[in-house]
């Protein structure tokens, strides 16, 4: 069993409006969804800490993590003190995002989870090897929005400690840019210099392999029809 990857449409600013709201309405809603979200396989310890997680959220909010000053080692020395998100954290973010859903967010979960989580990695190494990163085509906010993709973006926490599940958003003001971006990846091929031998030109790597061009396509596609219609990326990796 491998790590998925499930993309979907989403409204950020809905979410963040769900947290602290005291909606009665929401919380059994997402409620609901929790309880399909996390299998029997998790345990019930696992629901009864998600379940007062997302009641916590619902109930009384909690603060953003870009809202807190950022870690850092006390004037003692001592060890760096975070807040980490649990797997249990992202299936009850999950369940409250899902129950938002009404307004007909995009949700291409089911195409998507074709891909292993590993493909952004892989499409990252690739990108890398071409030379396609150190290009002039390759904006510095394409790096930005790699990394949001591949290590994930916690809300609240500074970062995740989750055995499996992680989540990661990408807002809405990027995605233009980043399938731009991803398109010109896709006709990108390195030069080569004459004096080079045949023998170590087949060997190096100018262009994107076609699994990764595959995916690519795939996933551009899905990007551009969210950007298009005005909602953000949120990907859950489960």
């Amino acid at each position: 069993m491998s790590l998925r990857l499930n993309l979907y449409g989403c409204h950020i600013a809905t979410v963040l409006e769900a947290v602290g709201s005291q909606s009665a309405a929401v919380l059994q809603s997402a409620r609901g969804h929790l309880g399909e979200t996390i299998s029997t396989t998790r345990g019930e310890d696992a629901l009864k800490t998600a379940t007062a997680w997302l009641t916590t959220l619902v109930q009384s909010g909690c603060p953003l993590a870009s809202d807190r000053p950022q870690p850092s080692v006390s004037s003692d020395g001592g060890l760096l003190a975070t807040h980490m998100e649990t797997e249990v954290h992202v299936l009850a973010l999950h369940s409250l995002i899902i129950s938002l859903r009404e307004d007909g967010w995009r949700d291409f979960s089911g195409e998507s989870s074709m891909w292993h989580a590993g493909a952004l990695g892989s499409l990252q190494r690739e990108l890398r090897a071409c030379g396609f990163t150190k290009s002039a085509e390759c904006p510095p906010e394409f790096h930005q929005g790699m990394q949001r993709l591949i290590h994930g973006t916690p809300l609240f926490g500074d970062d995740f400690r989750s055995d499996w599940s992680f989540y990661s958003l990408l807002p809405g003001n990027m995605l233009p840019g980043f399938c731009e971006t991803l398109q010109a990846a896709m006709q990108y091929e390195d030069s080569v210099p004459d004096y080079v031998p045949a023998e170590v030109r087949s060997t190096m790597t100018l262009r994107l392999s076609d699994n990764a061009r595959r995916f690519v396509t795939e996933f551009t596609n899905w990007l551009q029809q969210i950007s298009d219609a005005g909602e953000d990326a949120y990907i859950l990796y489960s």
